[in-house]
This record gives structure tokens, sequence and C-alpha cells, in this order.
């Protein structure tokens, strides 16, 4: 048995129950989606796949429909870098940052890598 994906999108153009209807009928007719629900109320989508669907797919199927999944973006603040080891590490993925300074280096009092274990 397939393991069922659960998936939590916002859309864009919602005005009516008509709406929400043909969002949830361009959502159900993908291949893989089980169940499509649309709140008008919070503009968002839940849906349910025992397939992987693709993304790009959810958002070709509402941008044909009229509805746009609502596009975020995310800005981060980024501050004391206190050499090019650090510049680096900012520029690489979330999660796979490492300081690749000297390790008396990163000891140094106020450096932002201070303590990190470099060896993950």
């Amino acid at each position: 048995m397939a393991e069922t994906r659960h998936i939590r999108i916002l859309l864009d153009g919602l005005t009516c129950a008509g709406c929400v209807r043909r969002a949830e009928a361009a959502l159900s007719a993908l291949d893989g989606v089980t169940r499509a629900e649309v709140n008008l109320a919070d503009g968002s989508a839940r849906i349910e796949a025992a397939d992987p669907v693709a993304l790009r797919d959810i958002a070709a199927a509402l941008d044909r429909a009229g509805y746009p999944m609502r596009q975020a973006e995310t800005v981060l603040s980024v501050d004391r870098m206190s050499c090019a080891s650090c510049v680096g590490g900012a520029r690489r993925p979330a999660g796979r940052r490492r300081c690749a300074g000297e390790p008396r280096h990163r000891k140094r009092a106020g450096h932002p890598c201070r303590g990190y274990d470099n060896a993950r």
C-alpha cells in the first residue's frame, strides 16, 4: 500500500464558492491526487496524494484554472561575518554550513563559528 502524502499550498484569486469548486476540480484531476480541499477563508488547498505529485504540475493545473499558487519570499538577515570562511558558509544552503577556518581561528573570541563541530 502506498504512503499517503499531504501537501498544503496557498492560492491567489479565490473569491467565491465557484472558485473553490473549480480549484478543487483542477487539483482532483491530477494523476495521483486522491483528495483536494480548498478553503476560501484562508486561501489554502490541502491535497492528499497516493503517488508523488510534482509541485510544478500542481502549479500548472492551478494556473490553467486561474488560481495561481501564492509566491513566497524569505529574506534572511546575516550579520557578524568576520572572515572569508564565514561568507563562504553563508553561501551554502541552510543546514550545510561549516566554517572552513583553522581550528585556532574558530576558537577566537567573538568568532560566530566558535565551538562549531566541523567534523560533520
